[in-house]
């Protein structure tokens, strides 16, 4: 078990495994847990790597009945004859009916895969999303500071070796020219999201060809899908889409910065721990003299050592200890 399992293992009470996206690990569940033609309830709200991930294990994909009030299955409306499973996707954080999908699919017999892509962290009944499910992904692409990389997680610890083997039969190797690109991404996306910086960010990752994705649907008939369905090597353009490096076996660089994002701060910097207090950097220009009448403002000594007048422990978590204070400003800085 890498660190970075042991990580999101503690935080969800349950083993993981980590995959390089949370469509590869849909892509293993989806394989272990159906037999190829197995038709598998999707919301058709869902993004289209989940209907292409269902067709690459060669499922077929039923269109479920959605919500108008949410986009999310609504279980009272599915017709469930000749159903294997079902697909649960929390569109855009917002739960779907989880628990009664899971009533549902335990008098059938029928298995559920939980997508918490959009909703890592989210509780549905006083239970995490991905949890309600025979397995459950996440995406670390789309919450938190990782921008890459997820997890597949399941109850039952007996799946999980071969799950691994799987894995890892199906990972392409990363050379050091797609694993720089892939680090690269993931600090430029960084950028986009502390600067604001969109259009100019999004540009320069096009022009340097580190972003080729050029519209929000792959163009596609129904026809080459048909004809790829079943066979991964076919899928893969479907599925890769807007992430080249979507099934690459990552680097120790890239795990590397997956785990320095991912690092909880409870205990070490978070909000409400003891001995820890919003670390808030002064407005204005950073001259000396405004440094010595407002450097104490975030409440951190070590602000007005730095030589870029910036809290070095403010940068990497956003806290800083209360106990470096030497005095404790009482104005708002200019």
């Amino acid at each position: 078990m890498t660190s970075l399992e042991a990580l999101m293992g503690e935080r969800l009470g349950q083993a993981c495994l980590h995959v390089p996206s949370a469509r590869f690990g849909l892509l293993l569940a989806l394989r272990h847990w159906f037999r190829p033609g197995d038709r598998v309830l999707i919301a058709p709200t869902n993004c289209e790597t989940v209907l292409f991930a269902a067709l690459a294990a060669g499922l077929t994909p039923v269109m479920a009945p959605v919500s108008a009030r949410d986009g999310n299955i609504d279980a009272g409306r599915v017709d469930w004859t000749g159903l294997a499973g079902v697909l649960t996707t929390h569109l855009y954080g917002v739960p779907d009916r989880v628990a009664e999908l899971r009533a549902a699919c335990d008098r059938r017999g029928l298995v559920l895969v939980d997508d918490a892509a959009h909703a890592f962290q989210t509780e549905v009944d006083g239970r995490r999303a991905g949890l309600w499910g025979e397995a459950g992904v996440f995406s670390l692409a789309k919450h938190g500071r990782a921008m890459s990389g997820g997890f597949l997680t399941t109850a039952d610890e007996q799946a999980l070796p071969e799950l691994a083997a799987d894995r890892d039969a199906l990972l392409l190797p990363g050379t050091a020219r797609k694993q720089a690109p892939a680090v690269l991404r993931q600090l430029l996306r960084e950028a986009v999201h502390r600067t604001g910086l969109v259009r100019p960010v999004w540009h320069a990752l096009q022009r340097v060809g580190l972003m080729t994705w050029t519209g929000h649907r792959y163009p596609a008939t129904a026809e080459e899908v048909a004809k790829a369905a079943g066979d991964l090597e076919a899928m893969d353009p479907y599925l890769r889409i807007d992430q080249d490096d979507w099934r690459m076996r990552p680097g120790r660089a890239l795990l590397r910065l997956q785990r320095s994002r991912s690092a909880p701060r409870t205990g070490s910097g978070s909000a409400g721990s003891p001995g820890w207090r919003r670390c808030v950097p002064p407005r204005g220009p950073r001259r000396a003299s405004r440094r010595r009448r407002c450097g104490r403002c975030c409440g951190c000594r070590c602000w007005s050592r730095s030589a870029t007048g910036w809290c070095p422990r403010w940068r990497r978590t956003g806290w800083c200890r209360a106990s470096c204070t030497t005095r404790r400003s009482t104005t708002t800085c200019p």
